[in-house]
């Protein structure tokens, strides 16, 4: 039980402290208190896992259309409405949300490669409920870091996540492939 939760409590104290830091770099960021915080990061959590993707099917078109640029958007609507639901969480507009959203995400990533984060959720989390993307241009598998993440890069991503796993390479394929289909559906 302890193993699961770990890397759970390893993303929520990140995501607090990323937060935490935003709210000092950016002035239209502010807490009222720390269990302000500590709410805000667990929600933030929960709607980056529940909120974003559903955001992310439904503006879809709108998404490629502006080449993922879109993306964002959503994530500065998801701030504004974790900022909504929690009392003592204030974020002063839209352009505020907009770049704090960019902060938190590559302070979190940059946080997070720091501990490991990825690595050791990716040997707790069940096959079916992993999914493979490149939304950011940050954290670029090894051999190319520096480069521009892109998804042509998602093999090389693979290959290692296998590795890590200690199974086949073809294996995780075939896993990961059947996830997205399960998770959103088919698109016809």
């Amino acid at each position: 039980m302890l193993d699961t939760l770990t890397p759970f409590l390893l993303h929520w104290a990140i995501t607090a402290l990323s937060l935490w830091v935003a709210s000092h770099i950016f002035k239209g960021v502010r807490f009222d208190s720390t269990s302000a915080l500590i709410v805000s990061a667990l929600l933030l959590g929960f709607a980056n896992a529940i909120v974003k993707p559903l955001l992310i099917v439904l503006t879809l078109p709108l998404t490629l259309l502006t080449f993922g640029l879109f993306l964002l958007v959503i994530n500065a609507l998801v701030i504004l409405l974790v900022a909504a639901l929690v009392r003592g969480f204030h974020v002063s507009g839209f352009w505020t949300a907009l770049f704090a959203s960019l902060f938190v995400s590559v302070l979190s990533l940059l946080i997070g490669a720091f501990f490991g984060g990825a690595r050791d959720a990716l040997k707790v989390t069940p096959l079916d409920r992993i999914l493979v993307e490149t939304d950011a241009p940050f954290l670029t598998p090894v051999p190319l870091r520096g480069r521009p993440n892109a998804p042509y890069l998602v093999p090389i991503t693979v290959r290692f996540m296998a590795a890590e796993l200690g199974i086949e390479v073809d294996e995780l394929s075939a896993q990961l492939a059947a996830n997205p289909l399960r998770v959103y559906g088919s698109f016809r």
